[in-house]
């Protein structure tokens, strides 16, 4: 009876490890990735790879469902030809990252800020850079990260928001006043990073306005620009440009989209 009981335990334990290991496996996959706009898309394929494993199951349970059964089998085989392709940048930085500090993505404790001393902080930059008419391009990280675009083109700083140092960065005499500036939650995060463009052709705006457009298309980030021709205010958001904002209106509109706990659906 014991003999075979132990054969049971065994398959139990095999497959707990089995699992534990696919989900470690996973999770750093993800950790590895996160703040990075692959983040979404590999959640996505994920989520399609587990729809189609589910549905594999039930075509094995009935064989009436031969076509699901091809099409996962298929579909699961271009895949692992697929991830590595799309993923080139994130994955090879998660090598590197992780050859330098395997478990620096384990944990992570959640910050917390004060988000109206960030919006006025910014609006009392923006006010004056409206005045000058000094262009500026500041981008707020939503849930999609920029971590990508950073590291591609950007000059980290990681340090706290403040108007002097707004205003410091898109002085032209500065070197950093070319690009945008990334702020996620209280904190600058890099400078002179460079944007995605917009196809999209209008003589009414510049390159900063392109730029904050073609981000706000790719990510779900809002965009804050200032002409240096008109000193006009825009914000870009999913697409869209709204331009000739109001500054009194300015510390509402940022709240709404980038408080946790604003509404982003405008």
């Amino acid at each position: 009876m014991i003999s075979n009981f132990l054969p049971s335990v065994g398959t139990i334990l095999g497959a707990v490890i089995d699992v534990a290991l696919v989900t470690a496996l996973l999770y750093w996959l993800l950790s590895s990735i996160y703040g990075t706009r692959g983040y979404h898309l590999a959640r996505g394929l994920l989520i399609i790879l587990a729809s189609l494993a589910v549905l594999s199951w039930l075509g094995k349970l009935f064989s009436s469902l031969q076509l699901t059964t091809w099409l996962f089998n298929n579909v699961a085989t271009m895949m692992i030809f697929a991830i590595p392709v799309i993923f080139q940048p994130e994955l090879r930085r998660a090598l590197e990252e992780f050859s330098l500090d395997p478990f620096k993505n384990l944990f992570k404790a959640v910050p917390e800020y004060d988000i109206k001393r960030v919006i006025n902080e910014v609006v009392r930059a923006v006010e004056l850079l409206s005045a000058n008419r000094t262009g500026a391009l500041i981008v707020f990280e939503g849930k999609v990260g920029l971590k990508d675009l950073i590291q591609q083109s950007g000059t980290m700083l990681n340090a706290q928001v403040s108007a002097d140092l707004l205003l410091s960065i898109f002085n032209t005499r500065s070197p950093l006043h070319d690009g945008a500036v990334i702020i996620k939650e209280d904190r600058i995060v890099a400078a002179r990073v460079i944007l995605p463009l917009a196809d999209r052709r209008d003589d009414r705006i510049g390159t900063r306005h392109r730029a904050a457009i073609g981000i706000s298309e790719e990510t779900d980030a809002v965009a804050l620009v200032v002409s240096e021709e008109t000193g006009i205010i825009s914000f870009a958001y999913k697409g869209h440009l709204t331009r000739y904002v109001e500054l009194k209106d300015l510390p509402f509109i940022l709240e709404s989209f980038i408080s946790p706990g604003g509404n982003h659906e405008k």
